[in-house]
């Protein structure tokens, strides 16, 4: 479980090997700034050049990553891409990186945050960070409330909960778990949040965020679902 993927952590592979040819020559001609330390030397990061041709991703940073097939309950993850089990401090396992995963392709396809999880300071804050997800994914199922204390804060027992959709008509809907957050349930949708796609290619990638973007981690599709995933399969041609 890598716990950490944000675009920084994400590298391209070299295909285009003249841009360390043009390091190497910078370099030379104009030495980074370091300092000896000892019997070693630091020197200042100097950045490669924009390359011709991209490699393929690699992920890197494993610092934060986790082993084995267990769950836990340690505080991981970017705030702007923390799964809900997280936010709401109950114990999570790989089912983390999946939704981790959909916050990136969100980020990558719209350039901007699926959630702005900010208050009125512009400070982050897990009451409208979870507002929000309400609005796009629905209410949240009482099976899952119930595994964490914590859901007491925002979720009552039971209730009914009136979603505005975006053709402008109210829906009640009835669950386990009727928002008491002091702050309101924002009018959005994932639809209305999406805006540099259309077509085919809007609808597949909207039914892919709704595989993985699930309250209940055991509804997410899996890693092995997700290389069947049809979006995702063309995105490799196209897309991406």
């Amino acid at each position: 479980m890598h716990t950490d993927l944000q675009p920084r952590n994400i590298l391209l592979g070299v295909e285009d090997e003249s841009i360390l040819a043009d390091f190497e020559k910078e370099e030379r001609c104009n030495p980074s700034p370091r300092k000896i330390n000892s019997d070693y030397t630091i020197y200042t990061s100097r950045e490669l050049g924009i390359p011709k041709q991209h490699g393929r991703p690699v992920l890197s940073e494993f610092g934060e990553a986790r082993f084995g097939q267990q769950d836990y309950d340690s505080h991981i993850q970017p705030y702007p891409y923390r799964a809900p089990e997280v936010i709401l401090q109950t114990r999570w396992d790989s089912k983390v990186d999946i939704w981790n995963f959909g916050m990136l392709a969100w980020d990558l396809f719209e350039n901007k945050h699926l959630f702005n999880a900010r208050n009125e300071e512009g400070e982050e804050s897990s009451l409208h960070r979870l507002a929000e997800m309400v609005a796009i994914l629905g209410p949240p199922p009482e099976h899952f409330l119930n595994r964490t204390e914590a859901s007491s804060q925002y979720f009552t027992a039971d209730g009914q909960y009136s979603l505005l959709v975006e053709i402008g008509h109210e829906i009640d809907v009835t669950y386990k778990g009727e928002w008491k957050g002091c702050v309101e349930i924002p009018t959005i949708s994932l639809e209305t949040s999406q805006q540099n796609l259309e077509g085919d290619s809007q609808s597949s990638f909207l039914q892919s965020m709704k595989n993985i973007l699930q309250w209940n981690p055991e509804e997410r599709k899996s890693a092995k679902g997700l290389l069947e995933d049809p979006w995702l399969k063309g995105t490799e041609s196209s897309t991406w």
